[in-house]
């Protein structure tokens, strides 16, 4: 069985008709139809082709789900600290061909190469999140007393672990893997984590960063 396509899709963004990506690709109309249908597997040079043609990344015509943004990077240092970096909406985009919640995120995941500690195998992980509480600015009730990704008031970096409210709209959040616990924490917004990815690559995922990262 071929993977679902985005083609179609691509192709009435573009405002092309088939017939006419079809001549400008050197196949017939049939051939594109049957490559829009997943009856004929594209190749990467048709995807290339296709992509200069409709002005758009091979990756918007290979994956038929929406693209996840990827709103932070979380490295573990050699003496097993976690430095997470600032918010960049232009980090990135995930593309996949499985599909997860509506309004997700992630974060991308890297261990230095000096570390040998419990966290080894979050090196190249991807944790998925719920979008909506960060571009709402809001702290989801879900994220009480589970793992959460936080964003403290005033900080420009995240935070993750498991959440706890405290009185006068507070919050205490104690990080296992660190070993830390930081209370009486005012916050911009709190995220549940949805799931953990440690091996992307077998599940065909595309991560495609952007040429400032």
């Amino acid at each position: 069985m071929f993977m679902p396509n985005n083609l179609n899709a691509m192709i009435k963004k573009s405002g092309m008709t088939k017939r006419e990506v079809a001549a400008a690709n050197g196949v017939t109309p049939e051939t594109i139809s049957r490559q829009i249908h997943s009856k004929v597997q594209m190749t990467l040079k048709d995807v290339g082709k296709y992509a200069a043609i409709l002005e758009c990344t091979p990756q918007e015509i290979l994956f038929a789900v929406d693209p996840v943004p990827i709103i932070a990077r979380s490295m573990v240092t050699e003496d097993g600290r976690v430095e997470r970096g600032n918010s960049n909406k232009d980090i990135g985009h995930i593309f996949s061909h499985n599909y997860y919640v509506p309004q997700k995120a992630a974060v991308l995941w890297s261990v230095d190469k000096g570390y040998s500690g419990i966290m080894r195998e979050w090196d190249g992980a991807v944790t998925f999140v719920d979008h909506r509480p960060i571009i709402e600015q809001f702290i989801s009730r879900s994220c009480f007393q589970n793992v959460s990704l936080c964003k403290v008031s005033g900080e420009g970096t995240y935070l993750s672990g498991d959440l706890y409210p405290e009185p006068g709209n507070l919050y205490t959040l104690h990080c296992p893997y660190e070993d830390k616990i930081r209370r009486g924490l005012s916050l911009e917004w709190a995220t549940p984590m949805i799931s953990v990815v440690y091996r992307p690559d077998l599940l065909d995922m595309q991560i495609v960063l952007n040429s400032v990262n």
